[in-house]
């Protein structure tokens, strides 16, 4: 078990470096883009961030699932062929169809998003970069798959560089407004795709299995549901605020939400691309209930520091990142958003009965339902308190989510988690979070007393929590991580 869990730290730890620079492209880019930008410009482009990504939940058709799923059942060379193969024909379908809905749809869902048609060429442009984007994630699932983390960074870095560049000399020289990041990631998602199939090329050929595409696409379609239910789940609120507030409570909203996705980049990402392939790897071994009830706790530890780190300074974060003092409000939005997206992601954990007894349809079910209670509760209390009222619904509808999954998955595969390692840690992290809310001196103290909090509270979990073996596993990670990557 020792050597499972070293294994998927370290390619948690190798995913995470390039997850947690992406974060700091995003980061870079956001007072840019905030100079550029008033709080409802900025309001708009999250909006068509978010029909770009609901479109391509829809259209990528579950292809990284069906990979994920599949891809292991046989070892052989013919088969891992013929997977990539027939599911990447079914992505490149689902582009091509993703293309042509907005080309023929872009100035009705313009003004569905903005009220107005004038970002009806920003909506067919960034459906255009989500396409070619589709086509990239589905070579870097092959490559993640085949564990080729060091590719899968310099890729995702590389790509990612790219795109900073392009927005910067987009905005600052040609002052392209909304224009430059959508066109930024154009060209970005498709200089790495280009780049990325010569990784990947080798399982591209004659394989097409025509018996399997049926299966494929009835898996990948379930998925789909299940994606296009949580990113309706995580948008919701937004299309709420709008309605209720106005586009300018959108953009501060939306920025207070940017901050609280680093726990998303930084950890729950690397960690889920990852666990989808150790999980279904290691599923036959006699200790894996044990195995996947050590990965839990370690989840929670490292998640709930991610969130005090960051949250404890959502204020300086503001200040550095936003670059107009209208944004700084967006601070009391942060640690509820930072706790919502870790506690989604238990859900990478508990689903695993679900996956392997394939009874997908719960997760859209759950999802729906959830859907449903997060727009009851933000048509009510919006309206009365705002984006504060979003973010707090969004903690509730999560925690529902990944309860609900949990109850009915281990009814397919039994889990046995140690409960006690999981609601110490939050109960101290949020108690933590709500003296630092209501004690207030000058900014030199104030973040030195914070940095002297995070450091005592790093001391209590090696202390504490850890076990001797883990303490001693904790102690080597430096030294794993420097001899995977080559560092003297």
């Amino acid at each position: 078990m020792k050597s499972k869990i070293v294994e998927t730290g370290k390619h948690t730890i190798i995913y995470g470096i390039s997850s947690a620079f992406q974060s700091l492209i995003g980061f870079v880019l956001l007072p840019l883009l905030t100079k550029f930008y008033s709080a409802e410009e900025f309001g708009v482009y999250s909006l068509l961030i978010l029909i770009s990504t609901l479109a391509g939940a829809f259209f990528f058709f579950g292809s990284s699932s069906t990979l994920n799923r599949y891809f292991f059942e046989s070892d052989t060379e013919e088969h891992k062929k013929s997977i990539v193969s027939t599911t990447f024909l079914i992505t490149l379908i689902g582009a091509l169809l993703q293309i042509i809905f907005g080309f023929i749809f872009s100035n009705k869902l313009s003004i569905l998003l903005t009220g107005s048609g004038d970002f009806s060429n920003h909506v067919f442009l960034i459906l255009l970069a989500s396409a070619i984007g589709m086509l990239m994630n589905f070579n870097f699932v092959v490559i993640r798959l085949e564990k080729k983390s060091k590719v899968f960074v310099q890729l995702n870095i590389f790509s990612n560089l790219l795109n900073l560049g392009l927005v910067y000399y987009l905005l600052v020289f040609r002052y392209a407004g909304i224009y430059a990041p959508i066109i930024g990631l154009l060209i970005g998602n498709l200089v790495a795709f280009v780049i990325s199939y010569f990784h990947v090329k080798k399982y591209f050929g004659e394989y097409i299995n025509k018996i399997m595409i049926r299966e494929y696409l009835f898996f990948g379609l379930s998925t789909t549901i299940n994606g296009i239910t949580y990113y309706f789940l995580d948008w919701i609120d937004r299309y709420f605020v709008k309605q209720y507030a106005s586009l300018a409570d959108v953009g501060i909203y939306s920025m207070g939400y940017k901050i609280g996705m680093i726990i998303h980049v930084i950890m729950i990402i690397p960690f889920s691309m990852i666990w989808s392939t150790v999980r279904m790897q290691y599923a036959k071994d006699e200790d894996n209930t044990k195995f996947v009830s050590k990965v839990f706790s370690y989840y929670t530890i490292i998640g709930l520091f991610i969130v005090l780190s960051t949250s404890i300074f959502a204020k300086e974060l503001l200040f550095i990142f936003s670059g107009r003092e209208e944004y700084y409000i967006a601070y009391k939005v942060v640690p509820i958003i930072m706790i919502a997206h870790l506690i989604y992601g238990y859900i990478n954990i508990v689903d695993f009965g679900i996956i392997i007894s394939k009874k997908l349809y719960f997760f859209y079910l759950t999802f729906i339902v959830a859907s449903g209670l997060n727009a009851f509760l933000n048509y009510i209390f919006v309206p009365k308190y705002g984006y504060i009222a979003a973010a707090y619904i969004t903690l509730l509808t999560y925690l529902f989510c990944s309860s609900v999954i949990y109850l009915i998955g281990r009814k397919y595969y039994r889990l046995t988690i140690d409960w006690k390692r999981v609601i110490s840690p939050f109960i101290l992290v949020a108690l933590i979070l709500y003296i630092s809310e209501n004690i207030a001196f000058s900014l030199i103290v104030n973040i030195a007393i914070k940095i002297t909090v995070i450091g005592l509270v790093g001391v209590l979990i090696y202390s504490l929590w850890l076990t001797k073996s883990e303490k001693l596993i904790a102690r080597n990670i430096p030294v794993k991580i420097k001899q995977y990557l080559g560092i003297s």
